[in-house]
């Protein structure tokens, strides 16, 4: 699992680098190095942290690049930093209070890019976070897309699963005088 999801990675960088309305041109081996930094082994949650910093900076338009590629479920399997448990958001530890507290870090640093935020700032954070769950809800319920894959809505996707239930396939279906 981990390979292909790097794999994935390796080549959405390629794609990304080649994007001059995203890294400008004469500055893909400078977006290079920092992936590279990301990727390394060696690169402690400090330096991880600081090089996501320096790459929302630097290349303001790759931010939702690097949100998608950030979540736990994918972030954990491409960047060795991000599997220690302290970056990914849900550690290793069973203290519920310093797992959403870590959680809550990482989604203000990559969301927001606050390293410490206050209340205030916090609460925006978690209104934000909610607005965006209801906002992607609702707009699978209306069949527009809100991620990679297959176009499709919750909708449609449960009465396709009662049709491969119930045994019904749309080419079955009832002749009309039109289609004779």
């Amino acid at each position: 699992m981990y390979k292909f999801c790097l794999v994935h990675f390796q080549r959405s960088v390629e794609r990304v680098k080649t994007n001059f309305a995203v890294v400008g041109h004469g500055r893909q081996d400078e977006f290079q190095k920092l992936v590279n930094v990301l990727l390394s082994d060696t690169t402690t949650e400090v330096e991880f942290l600081e090089t996501v910093e320096t790459m929302l900076r630097d290349f303001p338009h790759t931010r939702n690049w690097i949100r998608w590629y950030f979540e736990h479920s994918r972030g954990c399997l491409v960047f060795p930093a991000m599997q220690n448990g302290t970056i990914k958001g849900h550690g290793d530890t069973t203290n519920a209070q310093e797992d959403i507290g870590r959680w809550f870090k990482t989604r203000a640093m990559i969301r927001s890019n606050i390293k410490n935020p206050t209340l205030e700032e916090g609460l925006g954070i978690m209104l934000r976070e909610g607005q965006t769950v209801q906002d992607e809800y609702s707009h699978e319920l209306r069949g527009i897309r809100t991620a990679y894959g297959k176009r499709s809505n919750p909708i449609q996707r449960e009465k396709a699963r009662a049709d491969k239930r119930s045994g019904r396939n749309k080419s079955k279906g009832s002749r009309s005088i039109e289609t004779l």
